[in-house]
């Protein structure tokens, strides 16, 4: 529609994105499980936050500096130094266990990028990918559709465990479970019955992705795991 309205007006504009038709698109992305690398007019870019969401903030990013009389060089040395946002795909380690704390907030999109995040995690010996998955709030109507719609992307992910928590959590679970029987599933009504049940559903060398809305509370979930499992060792 905004596109479609510039024109017509002629108004000038550009674009970005992963499309090549884009005006500034990335190229050659490689993701890694804490940052990724990418070509961006034919300069490389290191960003040291991971996930595909990421990038496509940068293009646009970019797409912003470039008409502010910034080289794409200086850009991407800019980059070098950013950090994450507390709560947002925040890599925290506790002894051996990996904590992707993404615990700001959630909707379908968000979650589909944490998993694939999540999924570049290389498992050794017997870790776990771990999805701690909190409601999604403010859908409306399609709430439960949406979350129905998640766990297809649950069990398309191959995880060795989704830890839901909350009723809505709790469809998406059960139909990742229907779709990939390989899957074990945790139900929890709300944060505290499953910082209470830690010891009985996570491993101290697993790789954990926690994330859903603000009103599903999960930063307290993964307070508890810091608090448990930091100073443990195998």
């Amino acid at each position: 529609m905004l596109l479609k309205t510039c024109q017509n007006k002629n108004l000038k504009f550009i674009t970005f994105g992963r499309s090549f038709h884009a005006d500034f698109r990335a190229e050659n992305i490689i993701f890694n499980e804490t940052s990724s690398t990418f070509i961006i007019q034919n300069t490389t870019v290191h960003l040291p936050i991971p996930g595909l969401g990421a990038v496509e903030n940068t293009i646009a990013a970019w797409a912003v500096c470039s008409q502010l009389d910034i080289t794409i060089e200086e850009f991407a040395d800019a980059l070098k130094s950013i950090k994450t946002v507390p709560m947002r795909t925040q890599v925290e380690k506790a002894g051996d266990l990996t904590i992707i704390n993404d615990c700001y907030n959630a909707n379908p999109a968000s979650m589909k990028n944490a998993l694939e995040i999540l999924c570049t995690f290389k498992r050794t010996g017997n870790q776990r990918l771990v999805f701690i998955c909190g409601d999604m709030a403010e859908l409306g109507e399609q709430s439960e559709k949406l979350h129905a719609e998640l766990g297809q992307v649950i069990a398309d992910s191959r995880l060795d465990l989704i830890v839901a928590v909350g009723a809505l959590a709790k469809i998406a679970a059960e139909q990742a479970a229907f779709l990939n029987q390989n899957m074990q599933t945790k139900y929890f009504p709300d944060s505290a019955a499953a910082c209470n049940n830690l010891t009985n559903y996570i491993n101290p060398d697993d790789i954990i992705l926690i994330k859903g809305s603000r009103v599903a509370k999960l930063e307290l979930v993964a307070e508890q795991i810091k608090s448990v499992f930091e100073t443990q060792k195998r």
